[in-house]
């Protein structure tokens, strides 16, 4: 059997209505990718028996949209060879705010029965707010809920900050201990203390958990972008984390490095699955890190690695770097300290090099890919980049290269366009990636 999903543009609307609800649309690949994400991990825990999960599973969407997660469902579960007779048994609950959204995601379901020539009578349309709405599961039943959640600022009294922790913590509690839970999310999830409590209870839950984290430079996730920006940068702001929990003998915790790909590479990124690492053991912060490779946890398995950045810098000296307090493809180093920089001081001036030199190699973008937000650059990201002895002796090796890169720092030179001024910075990644 082939279904066709013939949904709504998955643009979201203007800027002002993607702020004002939360509105980020699924595109169809990236629905694509979740559910080839889910599958290949629930594999294990389902068993090889599709027919008998779909009978015992109970799937919950809180937030249906335009219904592409759901009609990505079942495109999915097609071509895992699900039986029509399967399918038309599936239970469902769909629920949205939006009244509106129902009345199209019902069109659709009647258009798909029309074509498919069998009936969905147990998917059910619920006009509510899911916050406020508690679904009626059968004792037997593993419930499954899945969902792009809105992302929306909540009140100030409010107890999360945005309104896609609700809905996460909702879903973890109605699927604990044996149901699925599949959600996207902002990549905040991983890093921010609004949500540190949040990354406790999926820590303390005793499923398989994995995340996979999208950046969006120079592609986005969501095509929605941001005209009205004074910023070189125009793209969507909106960075992503799709993660997916399920039952497990063993578990765990597992995460993707900070996907970055051009446009061109769309299609090849979202068609595949991309490296999990298991970041179980990571032990420096209340982070989900977002690793390239599993010896990066391993340098964090202590609070503090034997030797980090830190140990060149003093609280005064005479000589100084001045670092931007943002990055996006390099660390940015400035003139001098300015608003906006982090500065730093050393004794020496072969201690400065040695920091410019650590800075700009790419071990030092995955450290900050790994443990930062993807855009600001902390002192703390800065100082905390582990300093192993085969590191140290390759930049010490550099070092008069990176002296003459600086004196001709004007060959260096990047300028870009925050919120409406032109800023300076000098960028000597390609100095010490062509010195690798």
């Amino acid at each position: 059997m082939e279904l066709s999903y013939v949904g709504a543009d998955n643009n979201s609307g203007t800027e002002d209505h993607r702020l004002s609800t939360g509105s980020y649309y699924t595109p169809f690949d990236a629905t694509k990718f979740f559910w080839n994400k889910f599958f290949a991990q629930s594999y294990e825990a389902r068993g090889d028996n599709l027919d008998e999960w779909i009978h015992r599973t109970h799937f919950i969407e809180p937030a249906v949209g335009a219904g592409a997660l759901v009609f990505g469902l079942l495109l999915k579960l097609c071509e895992l060879g699900a039986s029509e007779n399967v399918l038309s048994q599936i239970r469902m609950d769909l629920c949205d705010i939006n009244s509106s959204a129902l009345d199209f995601v019902r069109d659709q379901i009647d258009q798909i029965e029309r074509v498919a020539q069998f009936t969905l009578p147990n998917v059910k349309l619920h006009h509510s707010d899911f916050l406020h709405w508690e679904p009626k599961l059968e004792e037997a039943s593993e419930p499954f809920v899945f969902a792009n959640p809105p992302f929306v600022k909540n009140p100030p009294n409010a107890y999360w900050k945005n309104s896609f922790a609700d809905f996460s913590e909702k879903a973890l509690h109605i699927t604990h201990p044996r149901g699925y839970v599949a959600f996207i999310v902002p990549l905040s999830l991983c890093f921010s203390r609004e949500y540190s409590n949040l990354r406790r209870q999926i820590r303390d839950d005793g499923r398989a958990f994995a995340f996979s984290n999208f950046d969006n430079i120079p592609d986005t996730l969501f095509k929605s972008g941001k005209p009205k920006s004074k910023n070189s940068n125009k793209s969507n702001s909106q960075r992503c984390t799709i993660f997916t929990g399920v039952p497990s003998k063993h578990p765990s915790l597992q995460a993707t490095r900070l996907l970055r790909w051009q446009a061109a590479e769309r299609e090849n990124l979202l068609s595949s699955q991309p490296e999990l690492v298991d970041i179980s053991g990571y032990e420096r912060d209340d982070q989900f890190p977002r690793p390239v490779r599993q010896d990066q946890v391993l340098s964090y398995s202590r609070a503090r690695p034997s030797g980090t950045l830190s140990d060149l810098v003093t609280p005064t000296g005479e000589f100084l770097v001045a670092v931007s307090t943002v990055a996006r493809n390099f660390i940015g180093v400035r003139e001098a300290y300015s608003p906006g920089t982090n500065l730093f001081s050393f004794p020496k001036d072969q201690d400065r090099l040695r920091f410019l030199a650590a800075i700009s190699t790419d071990e030092f973008m995955n450290h900050w890919l790994m443990l930062g937000d993807g855009f600001h650059v902390t002192r703390d990201n800065v100082l905390s980049f582990p300093m192993n002895a085969s590191l140290a002796a390759v930049i010490d090796s550099k070092l008069e290269c990176m002296a003459r890169a600086w004196a001709n720092r004007a060959l260096y030179r990047s300028e870009k366009l925050n919120s409406g001024r032109v800023v300076t910075s000098y960028n000597f990644r390609p100095v010490m990636s062509l010195m690798a």
